[in-house]
């Protein structure tokens, strides 16, 4: 079977045309950084694991779900809204997402500025980033007040 060389100008054509119509090296370089900082995302914790213990009086068990549940929320994310990319129109899916955190966000605040008025003396997780650093620099020098 012999090829013609004019269909096999045709196919050259047609994939040259298809390439100029694709990414540029720029937008691939892009995303390829953006997938890289994403997935190295669920991994960086991991090293402030045995801090995180000390501060928030957490146990070995507890804390090891941290980086676990984050990479189960990204495997959730990745199973439920990735498709949606492909079924609704995806500036309404990220404007929808965008407000759909930014109202959680309200209401976790909300929740917080509430906890802080019923029980002041009670400290909030991030308080005991503070406590935990405030304490170890009065404990490292005694002289200081």
């Amino acid at each position: 079977m012999e090829v013609k060389p004019e269909s096999v100008r045709a196919r050259v054509s047609e994939h040259s045309s298809a390439a100029s119509d694709g990414l540029s090296n720029l937008q691939l370089a892009t995303m390829a950084l953006a997938a890289a900082v994403t997935a190295a995302n669920l991994y960086y914790c991991q090293p402030l694991l045995s801090q995180i213990a000390r501060s928030l009086h957490m146990t070995a068990r507890e804390t090891a779900d941290i980086p676990m549940l984050t990479q189960v929320g990204y495997a959730l994310g990745l199973l439920f809204f990735a498709p949606l990319g492909d079924m609704v129109e995806r500036r309404g899916l990220a404007l929808g997402l965008l407000a759909f955190l930014d109202r959680y966000q309200s209401a976790v605040d909300k929740a917080h500025v509430d906890r802080r008025r019923h029980r002041p003396n009670q400290p909030l997780y991030y308080d005991a980033f503070t406590d935990h650093r405030q304490s170890s620099d009065h404990s490292e020098n005694p002289s200081a007040t």
